[in-house]
């Protein structure tokens, strides 16, 4: 391997395997006598005191007690809370937290006076902890004595609580609700009542973040050498499955953020798995501002993004569509002074991830890569690849051993992706979790197939359908297939449509879409503007009926403008069933289907598909039958 290995080895172990050091009063640059060197100038000490950051014991419950009065006065929709050096509070629930006086530490971020940041806090996640940073102590009204900080923790607004995806999806019912009676105590106070709860007790397999000293050592080094040159870095994070690459991601972006070195730092997202960036079944290269705490909805957080559409959960189903698209994001990655790009990769560090990797390795100068792992072997991608000598590798301890508790599988975790997704209304900022049959669909009109590719260009439409891994189907058949389904809005030049269609295959006068191979959706670049469910199928008056959650006039009046013509791309991704079959369809009050003299949802049954564990999915043709 021609990439320098740098002496980071030599801390990885500071965690396990030499219980006789005194990390404590052992400088982070001298722990095991090794000093810390990533070969780019001298060592800096780092400016913060990590204590305020780390710590190799995850805590699972508040470190103060609040009382009423002394360090805690209620009020309706919010509490003011007194803290002094080193308290801990940990929350469950949604909430924004404001910093009145001093500042905070949340999950690598410091939170300054006059900030306010809003935390999801859920199970899908870690805790976040909110720890005081050592700031000068003041008396700060309601409270008789002084404080190192005072903070304001204010019930998440209705326009942004999610509760109500329980309703819909309940699998995620007690996501935000603490099981512990003394924790569900707080949550209410006289007839107050709160969107989060203080842990004053441990919940079941629930810990918050932790971050090992390694890390927080890594981290510093790491700002030390940002500050050194104004050259764009890129730091790119792998390891298997399950090995903390998401957690690294987010808390290095939230360091990067506190320390002043730039305003906005790029993330390439590229595990189309559980991107954190973008829907599943997708990858992103994103600009942001803001830090990432706990259950990160990027609909929710507001960033210039660029999104590709993958189709699939994994990057192999088809690999040359991904490496296109990949490679379409990486001519997109800036490189300007002092741009800081992060790098999310897949789970995949063999076979084809390797391919991945060498794409990377020849496509953008790595600067520093970070391997995560549980046992500190070389992966393969480190041994294989003839990666840049300016690359530094970087070996830490996998965040599995510390802190694995998340209970929901892969399957829950990208419905509740997609469930969120497709309920925030992104015109006017807010979640619905309502089911979406109850409301009217969108009406977006396809042109028959056509001879005439000049009327293709001008139609102000859906132009055609196309479905990866859908090879021999024939229109009528696909149309079957989409109903139901989701399918992305992806947009192309209008001046390529030519290269799409093949003139062969077209009929006139046809009622049917046209149908575009997915090999050749595949060889130009596409502009995604979002998902969508198709409904139904109208072939009568050629019309699709769809839900989306996207800004519709957006892509309605880059359709009028005639420079981009849409396409629907059906991927893998099925529709979780509760979303046309919950129980506020099917009980209660609702009673949606007996106003129109149905027992039951009509053309759809209920059933589970093999390749999803732990929740319900619409199947694709089977579970559609028709009278």
């Amino acid at each position: 391997m021609s990439s320098r290995l740098s002496a980071f080895a030599a801390l990885n172990n500071s965690d396990s395997e030499d219980e006789n050091v005194d990390y404590e009063n052992t400088p982070l640059t001298n722990q095991n006598s090794t000093s810390i060197d990533l070969g780019v100038g001298p060592v800096r000490s780092a400016d913060n005191d990590s204590s305020q950051y780390t710590s190799n014991e995850a805590l699972n419950s508040s470190t103060v007690i609040l009382v009423e009065g002394e360090n805690i006065v209620h009020h309706q929709g919010f509490q003011l809370i007194g803290l002094n050096c080193d308290e801990t509070l940990i929350f469950k629930g949604q909430y924004s937290v404001l910093v009145i006086s001093g500042s905070v530490i949340i999950e690598m971020f410091e939170l300054k006076e006059s900030k306010e940041l809003y935390v999801n806090a859920s199970d899908l996640n870690s805790f976040p902890s909110i720890t005081t940073s050592k700031s000068q102590q003041k008396i700060i009204p309601p409270f008789s004595k002084p404080f190192n900080t005072v903070i304001k923790v204010s019930n998440v607004t209705d326009d942004l609580n999610m509760n109500d995806i329980s309703k819909l999806y309940p699998h995620l019912k007690n996501m935000y609700i603490p099981e512990h009676p003394l924790n569900k105590s707080t949550t209410t106070f006289g007839n107050w009542s709160y969107t989060f709860a203080n842990l004053i007790m441990p919940e079941p397999n629930r810990i918050s973040t932790t971050v090992s000293r390694s890390w927080k050592a890594c981290f510093d080094q790491l700002i030390s050498n940002f500050r050194r040159t104004e050259r764009s870095k890129t730091v790119l994070i792998v390891g298997n499955k399950n090995t903390g690459k998401s957690t690294y991601l987010r808390l290095l972006t939230n360091y990067i953020l506190s320390q002043d070195l730039t305003q906005t730092i790029q993330i390439l997202d590229i595990d189309p798995g559980q991107p954190e960036m973008c829907p599943p079944n997708c990858i992103a290269l994103a600009e942001t501002t803001r830090p990432f705490i706990g259950t990160h909805d990027p609909q929710v957080i507001q960033s210039k993004i660029t999104t590709k559409f993958i189709g699939f959960n994994s990057p192999n189903i088809q690999p040359l569509n991904y490496l296109y698209q990949l490679g379409k994001l990486l001519k997109l990655k800036e490189k300007e002074r002092n741009k800081i790009t992060i790098i999310n990769s897949p789970g995949w560090v063999k076979g084809f991830g390797t391919e991945i990797m060498s794409h990377l390795a020849e496509s953008t100068e790595i600067s520093y890569l970070v391997q995560l792992s549980a046992d500190h072997r070389d992966l393969d991608i480190l041994k294989e690849l003839n990666w840049s000598f300016e690359t530094e590798v970087i070996k830490l301890e996998s965040v599995s051993k510390l802190a694995n508790v998340s209970t929901y599988s892969p399957a829950i975790i990208r419905n509740y992706k997609l469930l969120s997704y497709t309920h925030f209304d992104q015109l006017h900022r807010k979640f619905d979790f309502n089911p979406l049959i109850f409301k009217s669909p969108y009406m977006l009109p396809y042109i028959g197939a056509t001879n005439q590719l000049n009327k293709m260009k001008s139609f102000a439409g859906v132009v055609g359908i196309s479905a990866f891994e859908t090879n021999g189907l024939e229109v009528s058949t696909l149309i079957e297939c989409l109903e139901c389904q989701y399918a992305a809005l992806v947009t192309v030049n209008a001046d390529e449509i030519s290269l799409l269609v093949d003139s062969k295959k077209l009929t006139s006068n046809s009622k049917l879409p046209i149908l575009i191979e997915d090999s050749n959706i595949q060889k130009v670049d596409s502009k995604f503007y979002g998902f969508c469910i198709i409904h139904s199928v109208d072939t009568k008056n050629q019309i699709f009926n769809i839900y989306t959650p996207i800004e519709v006039d957006k892509l309605a009046q880059s359709l009028l403008s005639n420079a981009e013509k849409l396409i629907l791309v059906k991927g893998k991704q099925q529709v979780v069933i509760e979303e046309m079959y919950s129980n506020q369809i099917i009980k209660g009050d609702a009673k949606y289907w007996s106003s129109f003299g149905f027992e039951c949802l009509p053309y759809l049954t209920p059933g589970l598909t093999t390749d999803v564990v732990g929740g319900k999915t619409v199947g694709v043709r089977r579970n559609i039958q028709r009278h």
